[in-house]
């Protein structure tokens, strides 16, 4: 009897070390493809983001190159302290202009959302101006009648004299281009 009960803790020891085995395998096996996983994400994250290459210029003032997005390169200018200066226009956007419209029977209203492309130099002066820019196309506004604006050849002049009036406000670089996102007279 004791031989039997002795076999059989025997057996139950190997019998435990087969599943003990299994289990590491596959805890191996687990482990191993949660870090294959985290380094193909890792790996794919920075691939999309550009790898971290986040210095494109190479000294001050000098023009360095930058990924252009499309497998080749472009040559960019880089300002004293090495920051990328963009040769690339800026878009100021405004809040909704709502005025009054003169020499109309009855009230009409114009409500008017504007954005202005901006060469790079003058995008910074701009923003510290927005409220003589804001005044001045209010005034603008103000001034028009239904005739004036109601057409498209009116909006197109409209366009013209926003550009001009703010090119008066700013003084380093121009205005590009003016864009009505939203026109509605009432």
């Amino acid at each position: 009897m004791a031989d039997e009960s002795d076999a059989k803790k025997g057996e139950g020891k190997e019998g435990d070390k087969a599943p003990a085995k299994k289990s590491k395998k596959k805890l191996i096996i687990i482990i191993g493809a949660v870090v294959l996983v985290l380094v193909l994400g890792g790996g794919g994250y920075l691939f999309l983001s550009g790898g971290g290459d986040d210095e494109a210029a190479d000294a001050h003032g000098e023009v360095a190159e930058e990924d252009d997005g499309h497998g080749g390169k472009k040559k960019v200018k880089t300002d004293e302290h090495g920051e990328i200066i963009s040769d690339e226009p800026e878009i100021l956007e405004f809040n909704p202009f709502i005025v009054n419209l003169t020499n109309t029977a009855g009230n009409r209203y114009l409500k008017v959302t504007i954005n202005i492309e901006l060469e790079p130099e003058a995008a910074e002066e701009s923003r510290g101006k927005t409220a003589q820019i804001r005044d001045s196309i209010i005034t603008l506004l103000s001034s028009k009648s239904y005739a004036d604006v109601g057409s498209v050849s009116g909006k197109y002049q409209l366009r013209d004299e926003i550009a001009a009036r703010i090119n008066l406000i700013i003084s380093e670089g121009k205005v590009k281009s003016v864009y009505f996102t939203e026109f509605v007279i009432q």
